[in-house]
């Protein structure tokens, strides 16, 4: 079986020369990239909870809980840490609130400092366990199901 590969530095040097004939050619490449996976953006972004998952993210804050949007971005050269993404979906918040991003980077990094940091990774493990590597999306992938040991 034949299956098609794509080297992130061929794909880089390729928008690099078509730039240089018309920058035009890149904008639409773009444009038409970021229109097709619009609706893979927007599935993501609709296995986020609407609801948030404890009652303390209720808030019109800062630190509150609000819809989110999924968003594709294509970033040849651009990426960082030298990662070879061509494409990146992300979900945001709508309204800068962070209540996602507190939620799903809690206890990436550590088990909770404080007495109540470790009590919220705790009840926010108990509800929606993290799924994948420290600082990795995790919590919020309500599609994928638990190990059974």
């Amino acid at each position: 079986m034949f299956t098609p590969t794509l080297d992130a530095k061929d794909v880089r040097a390729v928008i690099k020369e078509l730039k240089a004939i018309d920058e035009q050619i890149v904008k639409d490449l773009r444009s038409d990239l970021r229109s097709q996976l619009a609706p893979v953006a927007t599935q993501i972004a609709g296995a986020v909870p609407v609801d948030p998952p404890l009652s303390g993210f209720r808030n019109n804050g800062a630190t509150g809980w609000s819809p989110v949007k999924g968003k594709v971005g294509f970033t040849p050269g651009k990426s960082r840490n030298n990662a070879k993404n061509l494409v990146a979906i992300r979900v945001d918040p709508v309204g800068g609130k962070r209540g996602l991003y507190i939620a799903e980077l809690a206890g990436s990094r550590s088990a909770g400092s404080t007495p109540s940091g470790a009590n919220l990774i705790s009840v926010l493990n108990s509800r929606s366990p993290m799924n994948g590597r420290r600082g990795s999306i995790g919590r919020s992938d309500a599609g994928s199901k638990k190990k059974k040991s």
